[in-house]
């Protein structure tokens, strides 16, 4: 679970506008990481999976709210995803 401390953390979240969203597919984890992300900030948006679907089918869970959003940009990041420290900022800088 540290990963999605890493992944969403304050300063993560701080580069979303208060319009903007991350969206988190828990495909049926029994680590508690769901209860985990519920916790967190108002841009997070947890889909819960009933099952383990796979990263393939759970990233098509997450598309699908997407395209039904309208939203502008998506990144697609698999849950064992290793950044160094705020490079995942960069590229979300580099994106825009």
């Amino acid at each position: 679970m540290s990963i999605l401390r890493d992944l969403v953390e304050p300063d993560f979240v701080s580069l979303a506008s208060p319009t903007d969203s991350i969206i988190v597919v828990d495909n049926a984890s029994t680590d508690g990481a769901a209860n985990l992300i519920r916790g967190w900030y108002s841009q997070v948006v947890l889909i819960a999976n009933d099952s383990n679907r796979g990263f393939a089918e759970g990233s098509n869970v997450g598309i699908s709210y997407f395209l039904d959003q309208e939203f502008d940009q998506m990144h697609l990041l698999n849950a064992d995803a290793v950044f160094e420290r705020h490079q995942h900022l960069c590229e979300l800088e580099r994106a825009e």
